[in-house]
This record gives C-alpha cells, structure tokens and sequence, in this order.
C-alpha cells in the first residue's frame, strides 16, 4: 500500500491518501497533529473504544474506487487553482 501525507495550510492537519491495490481503491483521511505532550489516556481508550465498536480508528476516512477519483482529478484539473 502507498501512501501520500499533504498537509494543510493551517498546518495542524494532514490529508492521507493510501491507495490499497488489492482492493483498487484510494482511502482519504485526515489526520490531526497531536500536542508536544503525545496522547493522553483518555485519547488511547477514545481511540481503542472507536476501534471495538467501529472497527476503524477515523471518523473520517473516505475509500474512493477509480470513478470517483477520475471525478476529483476532473473537477481539480478544471479550476484555475494556478
């Protein structure tokens, strides 16, 4: 799996994109910078918690297969971002 790590202009996010080829898909989530204190307790039993009853650790991971790629590259390649 490949992964790409864009950060955001505010500087305290990131944007992963991971692309699983077994599953050819892109998976996109966000991902915040933690304080220079690392994780509290609380933060690590948030986190486990959301793993048992979710099964993932992000609330906000979107998985993207090839069309709605081509629909972003599309929609990008169409502004005048430059």
């Amino acid at each position: 799996m490949s992964e790409k790590f864009i950060k955001c202009s505010c500087t305290s996010e990131y944007v992963r994109l991971s692309y699983d080829e077994e599953m050819q898909t892109i998976d996109l989530s966000v991902w915040s910078f933690q304080n220079s204190h690392g994780p509290t307790w609380a933060d690590k039993l948030r986190w486990i918690w959301r793993i048992v009853t979710k099964g993932s650790p992000y609330g906000d991971q979107v998985i993207l297969e090839k069309e709605q790629v081509k629909e972003i590259i599309d929609y990008l390649q169409n502004k005048e971002l430059y």
